[in-house]
């Protein structure tokens, strides 16, 4: 009778003890860090009113670190596809599987903050909706070259991501004019020849000068990201790369550009250098 008294007891400890040999449970992945964000810009609309908001965003974030999409899925409507073209610029820390993950991205303005002038947004956007191609890039050209002046132009990669899209509805596509092409160029030659961290550092700034100039131009995203690596800074390289595959019209660039991006995730800065080092453009474009 007391062995039939403990029975039910017996039961559910059987039940709920792992059986013998068994692995504990796995934990719980840990965060996907992140790397380098991307600011929000504030809609033209809402310039002269105070905001100071927190959307989240659900992006989809490739095993390398870079993000495949970004949805937002709260916050005030307004403000969510800038917030979405900041994440779709965010790098995280590589990991071994895509996932999804949800970020917090900031939006703010003062009700103080002023406009671009000449309001070269407002232009962009009249021109290209007037199919008026050239006026638009310039414009969008000039945006970029105002960053940081107003809440309205503070994603300089956004800019980018659009110019990119707009050399790409021209026929033929612009060319670099001269003082980008003779920057991004000189800086190459250089490059080939470089080993040192400072000296890589100081081609980072070069190619940037000539890529404000000239956002839509593939090849200098390319070399960038060579010297990034070669002056250690990865998570910077791997955005580079991301941009190179978005403007290349090339097949054959974007495909290196995927098997680099790999090739960073996995720490292989110097190989991924000395990749870029060796690269051989087919044919460049013209300068103007």
């Amino acid at each position: 009778m007391r062995s039939a008294r403990f029975l039910p007891v017996l039961l559910a400890l059987a039940c709920t003890a792992p059986p013998a040999g068994a692995s504990p449970p796995a934990a719980s992945p840990a965060p996907r860090v992140v790397l380098l964000t991307a600011p929000a810009d504030l809609p033209p609309e809402l310039l002269g009113t105070k905001v100071a908001a927190e959307l989240g965003v659900r992006a989809l974030v490739a095993p390398s670190g870079l993000v495949d999409s970004a949805t937002a899925v709260s916050g005030d409507e307004r403000l969510r596809p800038s917030a979405e073209a900041a994440a779709r610029w965010w790098v995280f820390a590589p990991a071994r599987e895509r996932e999804w993950v949800t970020v917090s991205v900031p939006v703010t303005a003062a009700a103080d903050a002023v406009a671009l002038h000449p309001d070269v947004l407002a232009i962009a956007r009249e021109s290209e909706a007037a199919g008026d191609l050239p006026t638009a890039l310039a414009s969008w050209v000039g945006a970029l070259n105002r960053l940081g002046l107003s809440p309205v132009a503070l994603n300089e990669w956004a800019i980018r991501e659009h110019a990119m899209a707009l050399a790409r509805r021209s026929t033929p596509p612009p060319p670099p004019d001269n003082q980008a092409g003779g920057a991004a160029r000189g800086a190459r030659g250089l490059q080939l020849r470089t080993v040192e961290r400072v000296g890589h550092m100081d081609l980072v700034r070069r190619f940037d000068d000539a890529l404000r100039r000239a956002p839509w131009w593939d090849e200098p995203y390319l070399w960038r990201a060579g010297s990034l690596a070669g002056c250690g800074r990865t998570a910077e390289a791997l955005r580079s790369l991301r941009a190179y595959r978005l403007a290349s019209a090339d097949s054959a660039g974007v495909a290196f550009a995927g098997r680099l991006i790999d090739r960073l995730a996995a720490a292989d800065t110097v190989g991924v250098c000395e990749a870029i080092k060796t690269w051989r453009v087919v044919s460049e474009p013209r300068t103007r």
